[in-house]
C-alpha cells in the first residue's frame, strides 16, 4: 500500500493535532513542498525530517548570549506578523487559535487556554509574582 500526501496529513493530525501552524505546520508544509517539485513521499518526509531536526539541533544550541532582547523582540515581531497577530498567544506560542485575552500585567496577547491557566495572566507575570512573594517572605523571615 502507498501511502498519499494527504493520508500522511491525516495521520500526522490524528497523531499530534491541527497542522495549520507551528512545527507540524512546517513539517507538512515542507513534504507538500518536495512532493510537488517531484520527490516521492517517502524521501520527501525523511528530508523534511532532517532538515527539521537540523533546526532544532542549531536552536538547542543557541546560549543566552546568542540571542539579545533586540534579536527576541525582533523574532516574536516577525512570528506574530506571520501568523496573522492576534491569532497566536504570546504565552504558548500556539498560533491559529483565537486569542482575545491580553494580560493585565504587561499587555501580551493570551488564547483561552493560557488565560484559565493564570487566572488571566501570562506566565512570565505570574513567575515574577511568585518569585516577588518568595522574596516578600524572606525578608518577612529575616525581620523576625
Amino acid at each position: 500500500m502507498t501511502l498519499t500526501f494527504e493520508e500522511f496529513k491525516r495521520l500526522i493530525e490524528t497523531d499530534f493535532g491541527p497542522t495549520d501552524g507551528g512545527i507540524l505546520g512546517e513539517l507538512v508544509d515542507t513534504v507538500e513542498h518536495l512532493v510537488a517539485g517531484g520527490s516521492d513521499l517517502s524521501s520527501a518526509i525523511t528530508n523534511a525530517a532532517q532538515e527539521m531536526r537540523d533546526t532544532l539541533a542549531d536552536i538547542q544550541s543557541l546560549g543566552s548570549e546568542d540571542l539579545d532582547d533586540e534579536d527576541t523582540d525582533e523574532f516574536d515581531e516577525a512570528r506574530d506578523e506571520e501568523a496573522g497577530g492576534d491569532d497566536c498567544c504570546d504565552n504558548c506560542y500556539t498560533s491559529g487559535v483565537d486569542c482575545s485575552q491580553t494580560c493585565p500585567d504587561c499587555g501580551a496577547v493570551l488564547c483561552a487556554d493560557c488565560a484559565a491557566e493564570n487566572d488571566g495572566r501570562c506566565a512570565k507575570c505570574v513567575g515574577a509574582a511568585e518569585e516577588e512573594e518568595t522574596e516578600d517572605e524572606v525578608e518577612e523571615e529575616v525581620d523576625a
